[in-house]
């Protein structure tokens, strides 16, 4: 930990600064996915979880001895979440919430960096870019978990999309201190410092809060496979004079 600003490696690029390209030698192409499955519960909360997500893509292209340039698209942000929760209300009345989210955002660069001899300085700009959806889904049950069809539900959905430009940079120093007594061997010392300006996640959003009457011919257990949206359309319709629509 703590070394993202002076690492660099002849084998690919280290995106925390930029003027660790300046090492690469060769055509580096990386590319990575990851997946995970989890289950949270507590006394009152039980979140299930899992993904399967793109992690990263670029390619490093030495362009002169002197210049390394650097081309892909990297994660910002993702969230995917499914949390249930049950609320008592009294002895014959309990109401389910159910909050889901997911999305991802994305950094899709362009860096390069030049070197000195012992000086590399590298600069990457990258456009921002992804959505991310919320879902809060309220209704009453019995006590056996039920849905009551007879009742109504409240829902909100919000949407927000990321749109901005973004920048980073960087500046290593690599010392060669040599072994006077042979010459065979060395020390190579590296010094490095980068950062980023401040910046806001510019994007739209959208948010609809509306409720909802049971559609009774659709009573039917709930996949655990289905969103939330899967589940309003299967299962529920709308009471059109209940339904406000907000855009930002």
């Amino acid at each position: 930990g703590g070394l993202g600003a002076t690492y660099r490696s002849a084998d690919g690029p280290n995106y925390i600064n930029p003027a660790s390209y300046s090492a690469v030698r060769y055509i580096a192409f990386d590319a990575g996915i990851s997946g995970h499955f989890n289950t949270l519960r507590t006394e009152n909360l039980e979140s299930k979880n899992s993904t399967f997500a793109f992690n990263y893509l670029s390619l490093t292209l030495p362009i002169k001895k002197f210049w390394v340039s650097s081309v892909g698209i990297l994660p910002f942000s993702n969230r995917e979440y499914l949390v249930s929760q049950f609320n008592q209300l009294d002895s014959a009345n309990t109401v389910k919430a159910e909050y889901e989210g997911s999305g991802s955002s994305y950094n899709l660069y362009w860096g390069n960096a030049f070197s000195y001899k012992g000086l590399s300085v590298g600069l990457n700009i990258g456009y921002l870019f992804g959505g991310v959806e919320n879902n809060t889904f309220a209704y009453p049950v019995d006590k056996f978990g039920s849905l009551d069809p007879t009742s109504a539900t409240t829902w909100t959905y919000t949407n927000i999309k990321v749109s901005n430009f973004v920048w980073n940079g960087g500046i290593i120093y690599s010392q060669l201190i040599k072994n006077k007594k042979d010459s065979t061997k060395f020390l190579m010392i590296d010094y490095g410092i980068s950062g980023n300006a401040p910046f806001r996640i510019k994007g739209g959003s959208y948010i609809d809060r509306a409720t909802y009457g049971f559609q009774t011919k659709y009573q039917v257990s709930r996949g655990e496979d289905q969103g939330l949206a899967d589940f309003i359309d299967a299962v529920i319709i709308p009471k059109a004079e209940d339904t406000t629509n907000y855009k930002n």
